[in-house]
């Protein structure tokens, strides 16, 4: 059989439905009876809101489009000239499809486009089974709904419809800026990185980070989210070059204990000096308009110091609120506490540590009010480093033991 022009559905249904384009806005004629004023328009999208399930999805009919079709009743259909297949939220695009009823197979070659849920892909080639979602796609590049994440590869295997697997592939959530020489700032580079929609998560082997165009981190595995929610596991290292330490390379392990609590454990060998552990650990029990309840607690430890002779440490926790939020009462705490007065002179390469001062705060406070009275007591102290002789030494500051405010408004 041939046809010119045709729509028709290859598996035959009962109920009568309304196709609507994925990714162009619907055409609308006008009829005498039409109402011009106010006009009524569909804005497009990419995906469905209502998703429908496996069951719903293999029960869906086929239906399909082209400039010719060609082929056998119940077995194999070829078609040809801006051909369209869809089935339930899968939408594929090409110059030319083959399709084999009895296996659900479909062979796409020229300009091939899928959408699948909102994510789609484009390549030269596909060979893939619909149901299952199982085949691959040659050449590819990828966008995916969720993350906005995008990509590139030699090949893209689909597992099913939510895993997938590229082959000598990138992979990046930087956001796309107009132009065709945009190039993303930082971006995934592997030999095999393996999709899952589902745990929301990519893993790359033998694979490597970008930045800028230079390759600053390489790991024989490791795995990412695909969108900005946090994922524990090791993060880039760190290099640098000092002349007290030495050669230094800093490890961080970042641990997502839950959505209001990460810590993050550095280890830093130091060739000239020994291994400095350092430990941040933050917490956020309550938000804004709230009275906050939250605090970053810091400790670092080396064991031992072969510069100096001794293990060194250095605590800092800043705090502020109380677990009882109902009641007109405010506190803050922050401790910062140095094993040793060299302490702000050997431990400067993290110039965010908060430790690596000369004056460094302890202070305590409580501040209540009611109406228009309020009060506040506080307490400070500070630890000042001298140097290691007069000409480095420094006037300490005075402590506050206590003080105490009131005001009235």
């Amino acid at each position: 059989m041939s046809y010119a022009q045709t729509a028709a559905p290859l598996l035959q249904s009962a109920e009568a439905e309304v196709l609507l384009d994925l990714d162009k806005p619907p055409v609308w004629e006008d009829t005498p009876h039409t109402i011009r004023s106010p006009a009524l328009s569909l804005k497009p999208s990419n995906v469905f809101n209502s998703k429908p399930g496996v069951s719903a999805q293999r029960k869906s009919p086929t239906y399909i489009q082209a400039q010719s079709i060609d082929g056998r009743s119940d077995l194999d259909v070829q078609m040809q000239g801006g051909v369209e297949i869809r089935r339930g939220s899968l939408l594929i695009r090409a110059d030319r499809i083959d399709y084999y009823q009895p296996n659900d197979q479909v062979r796409a070659t020229g300009s091939v486009y899928i959408n699948r849920s909102g994510n789609r892909y484009l390549g030269r080639l596909l060979d893939l089974q619909l149901d299952a979602m199982d085949g691959y796609l040659l050449d590819p590049t990828f966008f995916f709904l969720r993350g906005n994440g995008e990509g590139s590869a030699q090949k893209l295997q689909f597992i099913n419809d939510k895993k997938a697997v590229a082959t000598q592939a990138r992979f990046t959530t930087c956001k796309r800026k107009p132009g065709p020489d945009w190039f993303p700032d930082w971006f995934m580079k592997a030999d095999q990185i393996s999709f899952d929609q589902d745990a929301n998560q990519a893993v790359a082997t033998h694979g490597s980070l970008v930045f800028q165009g230079v390759p600053i981190f390489y790991a024989p595995s490791f795995s990412f989210p695909l969108n900005n929610e946090r994922k524990s596991g090791f993060l880039p290292p760190t290099f640098s070059l000092n002349n007290l330490g030495g050669v230094e390379m800093s490890l961080p392990y970042y641990w997502n204990i839950a959505p209001n609590r990460d810590m993050t454990v550095t280890t830093t060998p130091m060739t000239q000096r020994g291994v400095l552990f350092s430990n941040e650990f933050r917490y956020l029990e309550r938000k804004e308009p709230q009275i906050p309840l939250k605090g970053v607690a810091r400790f670092d430890l080396m064991p031992v110091d072969n510069l100096r002779g001794t293990s060194r440490w250095g605590l800092s926790y800043q705090h502020t609120g109380i677990p009882d939020s109902v009641r007109p009462i405010a506190f803050n705490l922050n401790v910062n506490r140095v094993s040793d007065n060299n302490y702000w002179q050997d431990f400067t390469t993290n110039t965010a540590n908060p430790l690596a001062q000369r004056a460094l705060n302890n202070t305590a406070s409580v501040a209540w009010a009611n109406g228009r009275i309020s009060t506040s007591v506080a307490v400070s102290k500070l630890q000042t480093l001298q140097g290691t002789d007069a000409t480095t030494a420094i006037a300490p500051s005075y402590d506050r033991l206590p003080q105490i405010n009131v005001n009235y408004l």
